[in-house]
């Protein structure tokens, strides 16, 4: 096992549950630095609830210089390097893309969009191409304030989907609806709203079945969600297996 930052306990859930989050994975003054940059980006005063007039922004680019970057710490690495293994991902310096969202506003639409990430790649069982679904939280997350939902234990649904689509596999899309299908037929378990303060980072599962939350809080919500490849595929069979592969070869 990888010494890091994350604990036993933590690395088990993560497997289980299909995510945990990583504390004070950056500075709280960064994510302040984060929210002013991004307010001048899209010309809103962030603290200003007079200036919400529209329920979500999303910003889809990746933004590769400070304060963004400034997120990327060794504790972000070393947290991720215990669920996929040192040296077999890697870190590019950007941050994106950023779904913002307002409260005040009707949210109903939202904790309907289940899907699970990737949609620039086919999944199959050992997909390269996203290492873990991150989530900086550039703001505190509190109960009701738009944290994403994800379906737990939908992870090891995916992944058995995935075994029999070999070796087709499926696009992102078909796979969120055969584990939503799937769901229906069993029923479904209480989404789980994710919380968590600025500065710390959600590390998911990729397979996760996951939806936009409302925010009937009392501030926007500010996130990002870089995506990083493995430089190898995931494996499914072997000795030591990493917390992100396990799920996987549980399917054989």
């Amino acid at each position: 096992m990888v010494a890091g930052p994350l604990s036993d306990e933590q690395i088990g859930e993560f497997v289980e549950r299909g995510w945990t989050v990583l504390r004070r994975a950056f500075a709280p003054a960064v994510a302040r630095a984060v929210r002013s940059a991004i307010g001048e980006r899209v010309g809103i005063d962030l603290a200003q609830p007079i200036q919400w007039t529209q329920p979500r922004i999303w910003i889809r680019e990746l933004l590769t210089d400070s304060p963004y970057t400034d997120a990327l710490t060794d504790r972000f690495r070393a947290g991720v390097d215990q669920l996929v293994g040192a040296d077999r991902w890697v870190m590019r310096p950007e941050m994106g893309s950023w779904p913002i969202t307002f409260p005040g506003f009707n949210h109903d639409h939202f904790g309907h969009g289940w899907h699970v990430e990737g949609d620039w790649f086919r999944h199959r069982l050992t997909s390269p191409e996203q290492a873990l679904l991150n989530l900086f939280c550039f703001s505190t997350v509190e109960p009701g304030g738009g944290g994403t939902l994800v379906v737990e234990g939908s992870h090891h649904l995916a992944a058995h989907l995935l075994r029999d689509a070999e070796p087709a596999g499926m696009d992102a899309t078909d796979l969120a609806t055969a584990v939503a299908r799937r769901l229906d037929e069993q029923g479904w378990p209480p989404a789980v709203e994710v919380v968590a303060e600025e500065g710390d980072v959600v590390l998911a599962h990729p397979l996760i079945l996951h939806s936009p939350g409302p925010n009937r809080g009392t501030y926007p919500r500010v996130m990002a969600q870089p995506a990083f490849s493995m430089v190898e595929p995931k494996r499914t069979v072997g000795a030591g297996l990493f917390p992100v592969e396990l799920p996987l070869a549980a399917t054989g």
